[in-house]
């Protein structure tokens, strides 16, 4: 006992000879150490330990918030594998079909298919009579479930409407907000305004491209968002005569990892909308853009029921509104939601405004309403036709940049507005030959199957009731 004693107290503490690079600690690990330092805590208030000495594999699991069984699977690897960090449970799994990669193009394909299905055939179309036709089409190779995943994210919905049918419709508010943005867009035409379109991308050294929403053998369409060591961010507006020369934007991002819009913020966004934008447009401008977080930062935006107590009354008071500090969130909410404008204030709406411009902004789900997003396919497939070496700096990359802005002629945009037009038109046919469609199928049960539908729905617990 005096040994063992004596061993301990010449126990010193091991001070690691190099410190290892510093990595990043993603969520599970973060939330294991508040875990551990939560045990800690409690021990300290108990000035006791929560699980015995002897039980080592208790402890592990009590600190970490893991079950005994993973403890020991972990300990029994790191046993058999010395020096080597435990595998991902499925990391290494076979994985034959890979990753979801839809272009606009496909997903176009996806909406045709479906109006097929109800205005053509006169049937409810289901995922398992989709799947056939787009392994045809787009060649489909991933599961019923990764293509009701699809239809969810495009704003698709299963729901059951008059005599319990169960039909695949897009989200009622989608398409209301088509409707009204379309209704808008033809009479600003029509009022005889110049329509601007503006949006953001990227470029980097190892561009690739795909094919269009356009479905034309010339015209390239936008690639995913890939891996390289340069990229740049870029932004413009432009309409049928081109695009704005003093409007563009190039800047490098230093982290090339994750989309483009997580390296655009409100700050910056505004900055080049007021300073480049605003002052380069004609008299009486429409101005479309998209709903990204950095369009859309709101003015004296309307507190949540989360907010403090503070901002609640700060924000009642600025609209005049009596209301006591002391008084309960609840009671404070409710004046909030009784007082809440009927529409939201964003900071660039104002900025036009001020300017004698209109702000319009897409339909969800509709990027294709845009036609720069076929100049910035023309513009990359530009950019990919030079052999571009992995060191080319910055700066010659931001050059070749502008020589690819200057590749998309007056010409092209033209005819992408054409396009966009004529595509406008075909929604605004497409949404009301759906209603019919889907009415005549409600009304008459054409070559209505509920087997196929209820199938669906039992499979898959997004849909909407």
């Amino acid at each position: 006992m005096s040994e063992e004693k004596q061993s301990t107290s010449q126990e010193q503490p091991i001070t690691p000879t190099r410190r290892p690079p510093p990595r990043t600690i993603h969520r599970d690990g973060r939330m294991i150490i508040a875990h551990i330092a939560e045990c800690c805590d409690l021990e300290k208030e108990k000035k006791q330990l929560l699980v015995p000495l002897s039980k080592s594999i208790e402890r592990v699991a009590a600190y970490t918030g893991k079950s005994v069984s993973t403890i020991h699977r972990i300990k029994a690897f790191s046993a058999s594998h010395p020096g080597e960090s435990p595998s991902t449970p499925g990391k290494k799994r076979e994985r034959t079909q890979g990753k979801i990669k839809l272009t606009d193009f496909d997903k176009r394909v996806v909406r045709d298919t479906i109006e097929d299905f109800y205005a053509v055939q006169k049937i409810v179309p289901t995922v398992n009579k989709l799947i056939p036709v787009l392994e045809k089409e787009i060649k489909w190779k991933w599961s019923p479930t990764s293509l009701r995943n699809v239809l969810k994210h495009m704003g698709f919905v299963w729901k059951k409407v008059q005599n319990n049918h169960v039909l695949l419709l897009e989200r009622a508010d989608i398409v209301d907000c088509r409707a009204r943005f379309l209704v808008k867009i033809k009479h600003a035409r029509e009022e005889g305004k110049e329509v601007f379109y503006l949006d953001e991308s990227w470029v980097d050294n190892k561009m690739t491209t795909g094919k269009c929403w356009q479905g034309e053998k010339d015209v390239v369409g936008v690639t995913a968002w890939g891996v390289s060591s340069k990229r740049l961010i870029i932004a413009s507006v432009g309409s049928e005569k081109g695009f704005i020369r003093e409007a563009q934007l190039i800047f490098e991002v230093r982290n090339t990892q994750g989309e483009y819009y997580g390296h655009m913020n409100s700050h910056n966004f505004e900055k080049w909308f007021g300073t480049s934008v605003l002052p380069n447009l004609p008299p009486a401008s429409v101005i479309v853009m998209n709903s990204a977080p950095y369009h859309s930062r709101q003015v004296d935006e309307v507190p949540s029921r989360y907010d403090t107590r503070v901002t609640m009354v700060q924000w009642l008071r600025r609209r005049g509104i009596f209301c006591f500090v002391n008084q309960r969130k609840e009671a404070l909410y409710r004046l909030v939601e009784e007082n809440r404008p009927p529409n939201k204030i964003y900071a660039v709406d104002i900025m036009a405004a001020e300017n004698g411009h209109v702000v319009l902004r897409l339909p969800p789900h509709n990027s294709d309403l845009n036609p720069i997003e076929l100049a910035w396919a023309k513009l990359k497939h530009e950019f990919e036709r030079h052999s571009i070496p992995e060191g080319m700096s910055a700066t010659n990359l931001g050059q070749l940049s502008i020589e690819a802005f200057h590749s998309v002629s007056a010409a092209d945009w033209e005819g992408y507005c054409r396009k966009v037009k004529e595509l406008e038109e075909e929604y605004w046919r497409h949404d009301g030959v759906m209603e019919i469609a889907m009415d005549e199928i409600v009304m008459n049960s054409i070559a209505y199957s509920s087997d196929d539908c209820e199938s669906d729905i039992s499979e898959d617990s997004n849909w909407e009731q």
